[in-house]
């Protein structure tokens, strides 16, 4: 699992641009589903690679990443 890590780094780095212009957009990413009751946190599965990206979209001057989560 280890020597994927690279790959699977460099994944997350470039879908954390789709998120960020989402959230400057005042839209969500396609795929992102809610992750929590309050409707403010997202999952987003990064193509290619057993990925969720989790953040938090509750105020629209920031966005916040809250967990990255490897499902291998």
């Amino acid at each position: 699992m280890a020597d994927k890590a690279p790959e699977v780094f460099a994944a997350v780095v470039r879908a954390l641009p789709v998120i960020t212009a989402a959230h400057e957009g005042g839209r969500l990413p396609e795929g992102a589903s809610p992750a929590d009751s309050w409707g403010d946190l997202y999952d987003l599965p990064v193509p290619g690679i057993p990925v969720l990206v989790e953040f938090f979209t509750g105020d629209p001057e920031s966005l916040t990443v809250t967990r990255i989560t490897w499902m291998a």
